[in-house]
């Protein structure tokens, strides 16, 4: 893995998402103003299952709340895409981790 990674991953044609290195970044026109940047160390992500796929739900962790959260649908084959772009994402969330401080 290199140091700063950058990957792209389009799940819809309004739905993006950019991973460089500690910030993800969610550019869409389903939501204002259309750009959300999220730190992977506060990242939080949660789906289950829904009627047409998946439900996604992806926030950023604060003291008390998750904030900033983002809700959307993937079907089956976007889920799996989105699965692994995360694992990347998550596994280097733990590289930083383990090189902080």
């Amino acid at each position: 893995m290199s140091e700063h990674p950058y990957e792209r991953l389009a799940l819809a044609e309004d739905l993006h998402l950019t991973w460089q290195a500690h910030l993800l970044t969610v550019a869409s026109t389903r939501w204002p103003p259309g750009i959300f940047l999220f730190d992977v160390e506060y990242l939080t992500i949660e789906a289950k299952p829904g009627r047409r796929g998946v439900k996604v739900a992806i926030g950023s962790r604060g003291a008390q709340i998750t904030f900033q959260v983002l809700r959307f649908d993937l079907d089956a084959d976007a889920f799996r895409c989105f699965e692994a772009f995360v694992a990347r994402l998550r596994d280097h969330r733990e590289v930083l981790r383990a090189t902080a401080g």
